[in-house]
C-alpha cells in the first residue's frame, strides 16, 4: 500500500522522469531543477524509509531505488539484485543502480538476468516489451566498457535466434538505451 504522506513529496515528482530515463528529454534547465530536488529529497530519507519506498509498488519502489543509486547504499545492492531477479519486467531502475553501485555481484547479476530473459523470448519467440535486457546491456558496457565488444556479440546473437520483425524492434530498443543510459548516468555526478 502507498504510503501517502510520502508519495506527495518523495515519489509523485519524480517517478514518471526516471521511468525508462525519461528525465533526458527534458530540458537541461528542467532537468537540473528536478535533479537538485530529488538529491535534496533523497538526502533526507532514512534506510527504513527506503525499504518502506521498495516494499510500497513499482512508483515508489522506482524513486527508492534512484536514492540508492544516487548515495551509493551498497548495503541494498543484495536488494536489489534479488529484484532483478525474481520480477525481470520493468528493470531499467534495477540496472541503473547496479551500474552505480558497480563490483563483481552487480555484473554477475547483471548477466543471470540477461540470461533469464534470452530464455523467456528465444522460449516464447514473442515481443514482451516488459522485459528490458537492453538495459542490462548498458550497464555492462558502463561497469566493464573494456568489454563492450563481447557484450556486442552477445547482443546479436541474441537477435539472431528472432524473427526479422522482431529483430528489428530489439535493434531499435537497443540502440536507444545505449545513449541514454550514459546520459542518466552522468546525472549522478552532477553537483550543485
Amino acid at each position: 500500500m502507498t504510503n501517502w504522506m510520502v508519495h506527495p513529496k518523495y515519489v509523485q515528482p519524480f517517478y514518471l522522469e526516471f521511468m525508462n530515463g525519461n528525465i533526458i528529454l527534458i530540458s537541461e534547465a528542467k532537468r537540473k531543477v528536478l535533479w537538485k530536488a530529488f538529491t535534496s529529497c533523497a538526502l533526507e530519507l532514512s534506510d527504513i524509509e527506503i525499504i518502506q519506498m521498495l516494499n510500497e509498488g513499482w512508483r515508489s519502489e522506482k524513486v527508492g531505488v534512484w536514492t540508492i543509486a544516487l548515495r551509493k547504499m551498497n548495503q541494498f545492492s543484495d536488494k536489489i539484485l534479488s529484484r532483478l531477479l525474481q520480477y525481470p519486467n520493468h528493470t531499467e531502475h534495477l540496472c541503473i543502480c547496479l551500474a552505480r553501485l558497480g563490483g563483481e555481484q552487480s555484473y554477475t547479476g547483471l548477466l543471470k538476468y540477461i540470461e533469464k530473459c534470452n530464455d523467456t523470448v528465444l522460449a516464447n519467440r514473442c515481443i514482451n516489451e516488459a522485459l528490458q535486457p537492453e538495459w542490462a546491456y548498458a550497464a555492462l558496457n558502463y561497469l566493464q566498457p573494456e568489454s563492450k565488444v563481447l557484450h556486442d556479440r552477445q547482443w546479436f546473437l541474441f537477435l539472431e535466434g528472432l524473427p526479422p520483425v522482431y529483430k528489428e524492434f530489439w535493434k531499435k530498443r537497443h540502440n536507444h538505451v545505449q545513449s541514454t543510459f550514459l546520459l542518466v548516468m552522468e546525472l549522478f555526478d552532477w553537483e550543485f
